[in-house]
């Protein structure tokens, strides 16, 4: 291997490490104050629009229309009360104010006969609100700057008590009692067809049974492109609750079932494992010197190996000859084992995908794994109990009801499963 590919592997290597997921709002809520209102927008205009239409119903008032000159006038005046906040535009027959506060809102006001109607739209312009959800205020013009001059208020009381549940308030009734946390995580992305740096993902974990979790992780920043996202992010997770909950007879302490999209766009579950874990560091530099030579890029040099464990700051902590015995004897120890499992498999093993990772065995249990599809797997520490795989049917099947579950509901970027336990 020539110095150049050394380099390439390494560069390789360190983007994986820096891409790594990271976690937010874990011990400074107040610092993070931006993107808390980001990752949770979507659920505060849900609330929001219910909580406006409960603000008008136990007001009497809020059935008197105002003129159309009455609200025009409360838009200037919150104009004029912070032009940051509030900005004014106009359309052919209407007068727009735009709500800079995240969510975002858009306030729509046109003449009906002698009577003004306000529309309340969510979206951060006028050509986002296509997907996004409209209501028609029922609130006098008085009631009207009542509520929206103390927007930035009620909105950053509504963020505080979903943080303050830990996110518990973001799931659906039925299971919030069931949580055991969540926790939100900030992943890097980089795309040539979109440019995205980061997205948002909530990774909740609740009980299931004495050895296993349930745990689903959604990318909040999804819910944009389907104006019932939240209500079909809670009805997807009541029924992958239910799907899963007849495998934890099945699945042994140490083994994980989850079920994903195979593409860098999907929600991921959030690592609990440090990134100076020089652990993880060096089972990251095995695996993707497997992928290598197993391409058959075998001819590495000494100055190769010395790329790859600097790039993975394990210079100094391991030396060159460490790392090569390392790797034949681990990887030959763990090739046994996935003869092992596949032994159990018997007659199926040609409907799965067997891949060997340095921590564990990971069996893909659709035909294929295709980039944009989803995919479920099995998570097997090697020195877990193997006997369990001769009921590999079950698996294959509880699989495919899944897929059949988020195909279904259109869903194309979160991920669910049973996880082993963790102190938390």
């Amino acid at each position: 291997m020539l110095q150049e590919k050394g380099n390439e592997i390494a560069n390789a290597l360190s983007s994986a490490l820096f891409n790594f997921n990271h976690t937010l709002l874990v011990e400074n809520k107040k610092n993070d104050e931006e993107e808390l209102k980001t990752a949770l927008k979507y659920f505060v205009a849900e609330w929001f629009f219910d909580w406006v239409d409960h603000y008008a119903k136990i007001h009497p008032t809020c059935n008197n229309s105002s003129s159309y000159s009455d609200y025009l006038s409360v838009f200037q005046k919150l104009k004029r009360k912070s032009c940051s906040l509030f900005t004014i535009s106009e359309t052919k027959n209407r007068k727009l104010l735009f709500v800079h506060e995240k969510p975002g809102i858009i306030l729509s006001l046109y003449r009906r006969g002698k009577v003004g109607v306000v529309q309340m739209l969510e979206g951060n312009h006028w050509g986002a609100i296509a997907c996004s959800r409209v209501s028609e205020l029922h609130l006098s013009a008085h009631q009207l700057y009542k509520v929206f001059s103390k927007i930035e208020i009620i909105f950053e009381k509504r963020r505080k008590i979903l943080a303050d549940s830990d996110f518990k308030l973001t799931l659906p009734i039925s299971l919030q009692s069931q949580l055991i946390r969540a926790r939100l995580g900030k992943i890097r992305r980089n795309s040539a067809f979109f440019n995205i740096q980061s997205v948002y993902v909530i990774d909740y974990r609740l009980q299931m049974d004495d050895n296993h979790e349930f745990g689903v992780a959604s990318i909040t920043d999804c819910f944009d492109f389907d104006h019932k996202g939240i209500k079909k992010f809670h009805k997807i997770i009541r029924k992958a609750y239910s799907a899963i909950k007849s495998v934890t007879d099945m699945l042994p302490a140490q083994v994980d079932f989850t079920c994903s999209y195979n593409t860098e766009f999907s929600a991921t579950f959030i690592e609990e494992t440090e990134l100076l874990d020089d652990h993880l560091r060096l089972s990251m530099v095995m695996e993707r010197m497997k992928e290598e030579i197993d391409k058959g890029n075998k001819n590495i040099c000494d100055e190769n190996y010395a790329v790859l464990l600097k790039a993975a700051e394990l210079e100094g902590r391991l030396t060159i000859e460490a790392f090569k015995k390392q790797y034949e004897e681990g990887w030959s120890k763990r090739g046994q084992r996935v003869k092992e499992a596949m032994s159990y498999m018997g007659d199926y093993c040609g409907q799965i995908i067997v891949e060997p990772k340095w921590d564990s065995i990971i069996i893909y249990l659709l035909p294929k794994r295709i980039w944009g599809e989803r995919e479920c797997r099995l998570c097997i520490p090697y020195f877990s109990d193997l006997y369990f795989l001769t009921n590999i049917l079950f698996f294959l099947d509880k699989a495919a009801q899944l897929k059949e579950l988020f195909d279904q509901n259109d869903d194309r970027q979160m991920a669910a499963g049973l996880l082993s336990k963790k102190e938390y």
